[in-house]
């Protein structure tokens, strides 16, 4: 089992992953880890009727996958890997989950974030969650999709600044 692809992205299972990223990587298994998501036994089972022929997709907790990644369950597949939020990122990470770069697609606009694109908003915690990604020598890959210009963690941190100062 190869981590082929991992990003965050709020939507977790949607129409972008389907028609972009499982094309563009190869992948041959999706695999949702998102506690959330594992115990909403409705939305697991949209999001299974959804993948395409060929593809396996598990919806699991944080948990769970880090144990199937862990074991040789998955040999030869070649896994896609997707988390809600950078937290959720992270703290996969801190449990075992390795994976060489990490594609921030859509961090839900909430109340209290700011903006840095059209489709990712961050507060305080989820920089510092990014940037602890980052030192762990985890590539940051910004776009939503694979044709999209990609932008850095340094792209996304000085946008996130200049938003304070404005507020400030």
């Amino acid at each position: 089992m190869s981590i082929v692809f991992a990003r965050v992205d709020s939507r977790l299972f949607h129409g972008q992953i389907i028609e972009s990223w499982v094309p563009e990587t190869s992948t041959s298994m999706v695999i949702v880890a998102d506690d959330s998501a594992a115990s909403n036994p409705f939305q697991k089972k949209v999001m299974e009727l959804s993948a395409p022929k060929g593809i396996s997709l598990r919806v699991e907790g944080i948990d769970e996958a880090v144990a199937d990644l862990s074991s040789e369950r998955f040999a030869g597949e070649r896994v896609m890997l997707i988390f809600a939020s950078l937290h959720d990122a992270f703290e996969a990470y801190k449990k075992g989950i390795r994976f060489d770069e990490i594609n921030i697609g859509n961090v839900g606009h909430c109340q209290g974030k700011r903006q840095v694109t059209s489709s990712i908003c961050l507060n305080d915690e989820d920089v510092s969650d990014l940037k602890a990604i980052a030192k762990t020598g985890v590539s940051v890959d910004v776009r939503g999709v694979p044709r999209d210009k990609p932008k850095g963690l340094q792209d996304i941190l000085e946008i996130y600044e200049a938003s304070q100062r404005r507020e400030s």
